[in-house]
């Protein structure tokens, strides 16, 4: 059996086209690597949460996901306010999430007001942003593209 190779989520390539698949064992960070990688390509990237497709299989999985990319979203906004108020509070319980801000943000203050700006518009458009399950990604790109994908205007039932 082989294994893959660990990749550090602050070295992946986040090129336009590139897709990231993350497969791993229950309660081994997945999503807190989805949440990184999301705040990784809103800020470096420059993506709106529009821009970036999450999926996952189950609806309550989808729900989940949602609410931790708000809640990463949160806590990059409480921690550029604190930056920018001046507390350099590192704390020992730093993560590498905490410890890439504070690098991204040590030496450029205009960096920092306009990540806080980025991060509040993402949270406002969180509401729609494509993280959904596999099944609602493909009906929602069926329902908005039907003369490119060549399905009928309206969609029936689906099938469970």
């Amino acid at each position: 059996m082989s294994t893959a190779a660990v990749i550090d989520w602050r070295s992946l390539d986040l090129a336009d086209g590139g897709r990231s698949l993350i497969e791993a064992s229950a309660g081994t960070g997945k999503t807190w690597t989805i949440a990184v990688l999301y705040l990784r390509l809103l800020l470096e990237r420059q993506l709106s949460p529009r821009q970036i497709v999450v999926t996952t299989f189950t609806d309550a999985a989808a729900q989940e996901l949602r609410e931790r990319l708000r809640g990463k979203l949160q806590w990059a906004v409480l921690r550029a306010i604190e930056n920018l108020a001046g507390s350099n509070d590192t704390g020992s319980d730093e993560g590498s999430d905490g410890q890439w801000l504070r690098a991204r943000w040590q030496h450029d203050a205009e960096l920092r007001v306009r990540d806080l700006q980025r991060l509040r518009l993402a949270l406002a458009e969180m509401d729609v942003a494509p993280v959904s399950t596999l099944h609602s990604l493909c009906r929602r790109i069926l329902a908005d593209h039907p003369f490119a994908c060549g399905v009928a205007f309206v969609m029936g039932d689906m099938v469970p």
